[in-house]
């Protein structure tokens, strides 16, 4: 699977930066994200936690490739805040992790008018993890520390440890009018989260307790500048 995201997000981005492209703009995004996780228990005795949606943010930039006026390539490159809280026996918490984000969405569009169309997207997404903060209130204390994006060395019980690389699907509905693009998404990680470790014997069993997954719905307004 991930060798077909990434072939996907590679020729998208040859598509996005060949030449045959007439009209190509680009601009600022923000957007707001309310993210959360999905944890899939793989043994009977092993209670996967209570995930619950959290709201973040998205900043950063977006590339129209208009290849006519019902298609067009559109990459995408942000700085976006994610995470989830979570709650179990006696405990709950909140995770924040930021990550750089990567989606490449292929755009099929109705004219309504000359300055507003109707839009639907669809694409893969990569993104890699920069760090993050996790705070948890339980019966023995309160407990925060970072959420590092490397290798779990199994000895650090301050910080959190996650797997650094994610990829996923990005599908969502919007409008654009005139220069603005505004748009609804929804992120399906398909990679699990959880980090590598650097003892062999326990890489060796990463994944068959739990996996855990990203997920993430965003509202976002972008403003595009060159093209017609």
């Amino acid at each position: 699977m991930k060798k077909t995201i990434l072939s996907a997000l590679t020729v998208g981005f040859l598509f996005v930066t060949g030449s045959a492209f007439a009209q190509v703009s680009f601009g600022p995004k923000v957007a707001l994200n309310i993210a959360s996780q999905t944890e899939k228990s793989k043994t009977s005795d092993y209670t996967a936690e209570d995930y619950k949606t959290k709201v973040g943010f998205q900043v950063g930039g977006m590339m129209n490739a208009q290849i006519n006026d019902y298609f067009a390539i559109r990459p995408e490159l942000t700085f976006s805040n994610t995470g989830a809280k979570v709650s179990g026996d006696g405990y709950k918490g909140t995770i924040n992790t930021n990550y750089l984000y990567l989606p490449i969405n292929f755009v099929g569009s109705y004219p309504v008018s000359d300055n507003f169309k109707l839009q639907a997207f669809a694409g893969p997404y990569a993104a890699l993890g920069l760090g993050g903060k996790f705070k948890y209130e339980s019966d023995f204390g309160n407990f925060d520390g970072s959420v590092k994006f490397k290798k779990d060395p199994g000895t650090d019980f301050d910080n959190a440890y996650a797997n650094p690389l994610d990829f996923g699907l990005n599908f969502g509905v919007g409008f654009q009018a005139s220069s603005f693009v505004f748009s609804a998404s929804y992120a399906l990680g398909l990679s699990n989260t959880e980090s590598h470790y650097s003892d062999s014997s326990v890489e060796d069993t990463r994944g068959d307790v739990s996996t855990v997954k990203n997920r993430n719905i965003s509202f976002g307004v972008a403003y595009l500048f060159g093209g017609k």
